[in-house]
This record gives C-alpha cells, sequence and structure tokens, in this order.
C-alpha cells in the first residue's frame, strides 16, 4: 500500500467471534476495542518511527458475525494539514479452539472406571474452566463401569488424569498411538487414550486396610488418614490390598468414665469402644462396627 511518497503493509486484522480475541504475531489475543486493535496493527503497518496520530473511523458499530469481512478505514494524520486515509480489513471467523466447541472433533480419550456422578462432574467442572484453553468434551459415552469422554486436548486429558489421581486416588494409565500424519508439516499426530479406575473409596470414608480402621483425609499414591485406634496421622500404600469401607452409623453414649460405651446396633446392649474421644453422656456419635464387634468413634 502507497500512500503519498510512503509504502506501507495492508492493514488486516483477523477477528474470532466467540472469544473475542485477535490474531497478533500468530498467537489469539484477548481484546475489549476493535479500535484499539486496529490502532495496534496501524502502528506496526506503517512502522514504530513514524510519528503520527491514528484514528480509526467507526470501529466500534461493526457486528461481530462469522464470515464477513468488513471495510473499515483508518486516519493517519502527521499534522493537522497533512493527514492520510488507509484502507482496512476486519475478517470475522472462529479460532480454532473455539472451532472444536460444540463439533465432532477430539484429540484424546478419557476413559473413567468405577466411577461415579462426583468423578465425571469433576471433569465436567474442570474442563468448563479450561475452556479458553481450546478445552471441550465433544461427547460422553456410558459404559458398563463409567464413562468415556472425548476430549479436544491430549495435553489436558494428561493433566486431568493426574489430578483425579491426586484428588480421589487411583490407577492412572496413558497410552499414546499413531493416528495419522500432518501432510503440511510431516509431524505425526497422536491420540492419546487416559484410563482412570477410581478406588472404591474416598476422602471422608472410614476403610478397613491391614488391620487399622483409618478415616481418610487424603489420596494420593498412598492413602492418607487418621488411624482411630492410635488418634495419630498414617499413611499407608493401597495398591493390591483388600479394603473394605465400614459403614457410619450414630449411636448413643450411654457411659464415659472409666471408658466410654456406646449402645450396640446388634444387641442393644453397652459396648466398650476403642478409642477415646471428647464426648458426653447422652450424646449421640459417629462409629464403626467391625465383624468381630468392636467399635471405634469417628
Amino acid at each position: 500500500m502507497i500512500v503519498g511518497m510512503m509504502e506501507f503493509k495492508d492493514i488486516k486484522v483477523r477477528v474470532c467471534v466467540e472469544c473475542r480475541k485477535y490474531l497478533w504475531q500468530n498467537k489469539w489475543v484477548r481484546f475489549s476495542s476493535l479500535a484499539e486493535v486496529l490502532k495496534k496493527v496501524t502502528k506496526k503497518a506503517i512502522g514504530s518511527k513514524i510519528n503520527a496520530d491514528i484514528n480509526p473511523i467507526a470501529a466500534e458499530n461493526i457486528k461481530l458475525n462469522p464470515g464477513i469481512t468488513h471495510k473499515a478505514e483508518v486516519e493517519i494524520a502527521f499534522s493537522p494539514k497533512e493527514r492520510y486515509y488507509l484502507p482496512a480489513e476486519i475478517e470475522m471467523t472462529i479460532c480454532q479452539k473455539c472451532g472444536k466447541k460444540g463439533g465432532q472433533y477430539f484429540e484424546s480419550v478419557l476413559q473413567l472406571r468405577e466411577s461415579g456422578r462426583e468423578i465425571l462432574d469433576f471433569v465436567r467442572d474442570d474442563a468448563y474452566k479450561n475452556r479458553d484453553k481450546g478445552v471441550y468434551i465433544t461427547k460422553e459415552l456410558k459404559t458398563d463401569t463409567g464413562y468415556d469422554l472425548l476430549l479436544t486436548s491430549n495435553r489436558y486429558a494428561q493433566q486431568i488424569g493426574k489430578k483425579l489421581v491426586r484428588r480421589f486416588g487411583g490407577l492412572l494409565k496413558v497410552n499414546p498411538r499413531l493416528f495419522s500424519l500432518d501432510k503440511q508439516t510431516m509431524k505425526q499426530i497422536h491420540r492419546v487414550t487416559v484410563f482412570y479406575q477410581a478406588m472404591p473409596f474416598k476422602i471422608g470414608d472410614v476403610i478397613l486396610i491391614d488391620g487399622r480402621v483409618v478415616k481418610v483425609t487424603e489420596l494420593g499414591k498412598q492413602v492418607y488418614g487418621i488411624d482411630l485406634r492410635l488418634n495419630k496421622k498414617i499413611s499407608l500404600g493401597y495398591k493390591k490390598k483388600t479394603i473394605k469401607v465400614l459403614p457410619v452409623l450414630r449411636l448413643p453414649i450411654v457411659k464415659v468414665y472409666p471408658h466410654i460405651e456406646v449402645l450396640s446396633p446388634e444387641t442393644y446392649e453397652p459396648v466398650k469402644v476403642e478409642n477415646r474421644k471428647d464426648v458426653q453422656s447422652g450424646d449421640e456419635a459417629d462409629a464403626v462396627v467391625l465383624e468381630n464387634g468392636k467399635i471405634y468413634l469417628v
């Protein structure tokens, strides 16, 4: 583009109508004003060393509809008497990330096994928080033991798998496989399958593991919790171990001295509990009952 005795680059702007971002140096950048975007692009087009006032004309009246290229004009004022008006184009489009939303495109499969609605909702909420990064669940498939979720990001599928293990514990396997070859870049395209199997217990549950009665407080590569008999924090490995989730009952306290007794839910007789708690006679307290009849207050 030649104006007067100077040559300028063409002024073209690409705008995503979904996320309100514009393409700047091969990156999609959020904007609040099209006028400011035009000023920034025009300044680069004419050269940052040129001293002039840049004034986009009627840039804010443009409608954000995909598939339309709007014509605009930018005033370049070198002085009150020397002004030029440069044509500009604003292309309304949808960026690659937003184009994934609502479509059939997917890069990875997140396989949730032995997983209920709590884990499914956790993934849904986390994916929604990452939608600005192009993360979407394009399809949910119910299986006999959980769900298969089709995701638009290989990287995110692996990240959410690690989050699930930190939050709920469980088994995680990642299996990338060659899907195709990008003919333009000649790069291999992989699809990743992330397999996550939840544990049969969660934070807040009381479990019987290695002969210990433990209230679970945290899950990861190990189970962390409170040993109810010792009233102390412990951590234990749980892989390949027999674990039983104990139902928590509400039992009346019938005696507190010299030891605590509760009313047995089976015999309706007073039974001494195996641990100490700050309770009062006549109160009710959460408790678990083992198969041998021993009772622990939670």
